[in-house]
C-alpha cells in the first residue's frame, strides 16, 4: 500500500496537445528494467525486485491507457533463444541462460559470462564471453538445417574471432550435452600484429537440425567475441583434372569460360578472355586445408592480372562499370609479367596489397604454381618457365574461411591446365 520511486528519467518535450498517442515499454530480466517513452530510453537497468503477479495500471487525469501487448521475453532474451544460422558469425553476447528452457542453457560461475569490450573507456559495439572456472560452459542455439540455410549433417570446422592471448590454448566443444572435442587454438602470428585475430579450430561432426552448441572450459580460463561454422570434409581427397574438356563434376562457371587451342598447343586448355571478369569455381565450400599445383599462362600483353581466387565468395556479377575485379570476398591470387600478389578483396573493403613479389612471367609461356591453404596461413611458390622461383606467404588475422577455390580474371587473358587439388 506504499509507493516507492526507484528510478527517474527525463522526458524533454512538453506534450499539451490533446489526444497524443505515446508509447510507454518496460522490459524487466534478472531484477533489472527499462523504460522507454516512444522508444528513447529514459530508464536503464535499475534494480527492482517483485515476485510474480500481474502487471496494470495506476493512473487519473487525462492520461488513459490504450493498446497493451506483453511478451514473455525481454532485454535481448528473444535474440539468445532465436536459432542462428550455423554459417554467420554469432556474437558471444547471444548465450542462452540456464532453464530458460528446462535442463537446458549455460553454467557460468560467478566470475564467468558476457562482458563488453570498451576502448578509451568507450563500448566500442564488441562483446565477450569470459570462462573463468573449468567446468563453466557457454551454450549457444545454432540451426544446421539444410531446409533453411543448405546444411546437412556431417563434419563442420569451427572458426572463431579470439584475443591474441588465446594462442595455443584449449576450449571444449559439446553439442546436445554430448562428447566433449577438445580444440587447440593455433599459434598464429598475424601479418600485421593484430590483438585479435579469427582463427579455424578443427572440423567436428553435427547431426543436422537445431542444436545446443556448448564451449565448455577445459583449461580455466578462456574468452572468445564470436563464432561460425563451415561445412567440412573429413576424408582425404585428390581432385585432378587435365583441363582439356569440361570434367564430369566439380566444375562450376560463373562466367563465360573456353576450351580451346592458343599457340602451339597440342591440347585444349581452359582460357578466360582478354577484357573481361571471369570466375570458375572448382569443388564446394566443404574445402578447408589443401593444396592447388597447377600449370598457367598469360595469352599475350595485358594492363590487368589474372590468376587464382581462395576462399571466393558473393562474386557480383553487376555489369556496371564502376564495379570491378574487387567485387567479391576472397583471397585474389593476382599475376601480370612482373608480379605476383595476393589481394584479400571484399568489396570496398579490399587490401589489394596484402602480400607481393616480383617474378618475370613471361606471355604466352607456361609456368607452375603451388598453392597451399593451412587455417590462417597462404603459401605460393611460383616457377616460371625459365626456372626461376618465387616464394610469397601471408598470414591473416581476420581470415575468410568459408568460400571456394577457382580461376579468376580481373582481366587479363589466362590459360590453365593440370588442375590437381589435396588435403
Amino acid at each position: 500500500g506504499t509507493d516507492k520511486e526507484v528510478a527517474t528519467g527525463k522526458i524533454v518535450r512538453d506534450y499539451d496537445a490533446k489526444d497524443l498517442l505515446k508509447t510507454i515499454r518496460v522490459a524487466i530480466k534478472d531484477g533489472l528494467a527499462d523504460v522507454y517513452f516512444d522508444d528513447l530510453l529514459k530508464i536503464s537497468n535499475v534494480s527492482v525486485s517483485q515476485n510474480e503477479g500481474k502487471f496494470g495500471y495506476l493512473y487519473s487525469g487525462s492520461i488513459a491507457p490504450h493498446y497493451t501487448a506483453i511478451s514473455n521475453v525481454a532485454k535481448g532474451l528473444s535474440d539468445s533463444i532465436e536459432p542462428k544460422q550455423s554459417a554467420l558469425n554469432i556474437g558471444a553476447e547471444s548465450f542462452l541462460p540456464l532453464n530458460v528452457f528446462e535442463n537446458c542453457g549455460s553454467n557460468l560461475s560467478a566470475n564467468s559470462g558476457y562482458d563488453t569490450i570498451k576502448s578509451d573507456n568507450q563500448y566500442n559495439g564488441i562483446g565477450i564471453m569470459k570462462l573463468k572456472k573449468q567446468g563453466d560452459y557457454a551454450t549457444y542455439v545454432v540451426d544446421f538445417d539444410e531446409t533453411r540455410n543448405g546444411d546437412d549433417s556431417g563434419y563442420y570446422n569451427l572458426n572463431m574471432l579470439l584475443h591474441k592471448d588465446m594462442c595455443g590454448k584449449q576450449i571444449g566443444l559439446r553439442v546436445d550435452g554430448g562428447k566433449i572435442y577438445v580444440l587447440q587454438v593455433p599459434k598464429v602470428v598475424p601479418s600485421n600484429n593484430s590483438e585479435y585475430f579469427k582463427v579455424s579450430l578443427g572440423d567436428i561432426p553435427i547431426e543436422k537440425g537445431v542444436r545446443q552448441i556448448s564451449f565448455v572450459d577445459v583449461s580455466g580460463d578462456f574468452e572468445f567475441i564470436s563464432f561460425s561454422f563451415a561445412k567440412s570434409t573429413s576424408q582425404k581427397f585428390v581432385y585432378q583434372t587435365a583441363l582439356d574438356k569440361a570434367p564430369e563434376n566439380g566444375m562450376e562457371q560463373l562466367t563465360l569460360w573456353r576450351f580451346e587451342k592458343l599457340n602451339d598447343d597440342t591440347n585444349n586448355t581452359l582460357t578466360c578472355k582478354e577484357g573481361s571478369r571471369s570466375l570458375v569455381y572448382f569443388g564446394d565450400n566443404s574445402l578447408a586445408d589443401y593444396k592447388v599445383e597447377c600449370d598457367f599462362r598469360l595469352n599475350g600483353e595485358s594492363v590487368s592480372s589474372s590468376g587464382f581466387i581462395i576462399e571466393g565468395s558473393r562474386y557480383s556479377n553487376s555489369p556496371y562499370s564502376t564495379e570491378d575485379y574487387k567485387y567479391i570476398k576472397g583471397y585474389y591470387v593476382a599475376v601480370n609479367k612482373r608480379m605476383v600478389k595476393i589481394e584479400k578483396l571484399n568489396y570496398t573493403h579490399s587490401d589489394s596489397n596484402a602480400a607481393a613479389q616480383r617474378i618475370q612471367i613471361e606471355p604466352n609461356t607456361w609456368n607452375h604454381i603451388s598453392i597451399i591453404k593451412e587455417k590462417n596461413n597462404i603459401n605460393i611458390e611460383i616457377v616460371n618457365s625459365k626456372g626461376d622461383k618465387c616464394k610469397l606467404e601471408y598470414c591473416d588475422d581476420l581470415s575468410f574461411f568459408d568460400g571456394r577455390f577457382g580461376f579468376y580474371s580481373a582481366g587479363a587473358s589466362m590459360s590453365y591446365k593440370n588442375l590437381v587439388i589435396s588435403n
